[in-house]
């Protein structure tokens, strides 16, 4: 399980560590380990969340590596209207884009979050790791402020019929939960 920051804050609960794992299942799949995954799945008490995991896994596991990369470089790295870069959705290229993401790098720099990847701030699966180990207050803030490209991003993928639409639905679940 790969992970593209480094910090000081411990993860404290079992709603962060969902976090940790959802970003791990958005992120490129190559190495996956089925049955660690579906383990790991197997801990998730929320119902709802565990089905949409669950079937997510399920696409994976009855998918070749290749099919999966494909799928996975065509669907977020090839298609603008449904990238992992959560600003890029509403800003685009714009100059604007380019000052929010200098003002998360300051903020993940602020609370103590030293990122070790060249992926910008805004990356989904970036964002699902910093909100397991950020403080709830954050957490709700970045939410606010990226719920509109995540809601966009879902739309999309339902639109696709994508395998990664349960993926996303999930990751939106556990985030509204958490941030009550």
């Amino acid at each position: 399980m790969e992970t593209t920051l480094t910090s000081t804050h411990p993860t404290e609960s079992n709603e962060q560590r969902m976090f940790q794992f959802l970003s791990v299942l958005l992120q490129y799949p190559e190495g996956l380990e089925i049955a660690e995954l579906r383990e790991e799945a197997n801990t998730i008490a929320d119902t709802q969340i565990k089905q949409l995991v669950t079937q997510f896994i399920d696409y994976l596991a009855s998918t070749n590596e290749e099919a999966l990369t494909e799928t996975y470089v065509n669907t977020f790295d090839f298609n603008s209207a449904s990238t992992l870069y959560l600003t890029y959705s509403n800003l685009g290229e714009e100059r604007e884009r380019g000052q929010v993401l200098v003002q998360l790098k300051e903020l993940y720099d602020a609370i103590g979050f030293e990122l070790v990847t060249e992926e910008l701030p805004d990356y989904f699966p970036l964002v699902l790791e910093i909100f397991s180990v950020a403080p709830k207050e954050v957490v709700q803030t970045l939410t606010e402020d990226f719920r509109p490209g995540i809601e966009k991003l879902h739309a999309e993928l339902v639109k696709a019929e994508s395998p990664y639409a349960s993926l996303i639905e999930a990751c939106q679940i556990h985030i509204e939960q958490y941030v009550k």
